[in-house]
């Protein structure tokens, strides 16, 4: 679940991107709020249920090997849907400010940058660019 936050950081999660450029930007600002609430509600109800686990069934529980409680691992879940929430929520805000820009990728230069270095390292043929 962490990795999946992470993903929602990048934006490098899902999207369907050919049904949302048929929008104008009005039309990209309502689809985008939607998702983002319906996204919203899943993960409140995610994290609910995560902890709604952690508390009936691994709160009593102490594993053999570590001496730690085994509620710690699967605190991954609902922190992970806490932390997904926040970079929904802050992408949808950020793309509501700018949506000329919105549902691009935010590391789109970097992304660009290391494949012209890549390709630059083809041409020259680096020792790094050869097949092994």
């Amino acid at each position: 679940m962490l990795g999946a936050a992470y993903g929602f950081k990048l934006r490098s999660h899902f999207a369907l991107m050919f049904l949302v450029k048929t929008f104008n930007e009005r039309g990209k600002k309502i689809v985008s709020t939607l998702i983002t609430f319906a996204l919203t509600v899943f993960f409140v109800i995610f994290i609910y249920k995560g902890f709604c686990l952690i508390l009936e069934v691994t709160i009593d529980q102490i594993a053999p090997a570590t001496q730690m409680p085994v509620a710690v691992p699967y605190l991954a879940a609902p922190v992970g849907g806490i932390l997904m929430i926040y970079y929904i929520i802050r992408n949808w805000w950020v793309d509501l400010k700018n949506v000329s820009t919105a549902f691009i990728h935010q590391d789109k230069a970097e992304a660009d940058e290391l494949v012209s270095h890549a390709k630059d390292e083809m041409e020259t043929g680096s020792p790094a660019a050869e097949p092994s």
